[in-house]
């Protein structure tokens, strides 16, 4: 009797780890990122955010999380003042991307601005 209740937790335990942990928000976030593409971008395509790439770049999620951006879906653009305008001040993107540290976007559109 007490090895089924072992073997019960056990098998509780493993489950547990091998499904819902790889597929936990945070899980998934601290593995890749993935891309994250903003569609509101007015008459210009949709921005795409590649994780990969930044890494690549030798970035750190320390570097933008939780500093510039929040690990949340949604929370980048949260409090609606996620605009150029912003990123040329130095702000959200505009922290990085101001020609010092990575290519500035100031009329660098079609770095980010990616058509479909």
């Amino acid at each position: 009797m007490r090895n089924n209740r072992f073997a019960l937790f056990f098998m509780s335990v493993a489950f547990a780890l091998a499904f819902l942990v790889p597929v936990h928000p945070l899980y998934s976030a601290e593995k890749d990122g993935g891309d994250i593409v903003y569609e509101d971008t007015g008459k210009k395509p949709p921005v795409v955010f590649s994780h990969q790439k930044h890494k690549e770049a030798k970035n750190k999620c320390e570097d933008c999380h939780d500093k510039i951006f929040q690990k949340k879906k949604g929370a980048a653009d949260a409090d609606g003042k996620l605009d150029m305008d912003a990123m040329k001040e130095g702000k959200y993107c505009g922290a990085c991307h101001d020609d010092e540290k990575a290519f500035t976007v100031k009329k660098n559109c079609k770095k980010c601005h990616v058509a479909p």
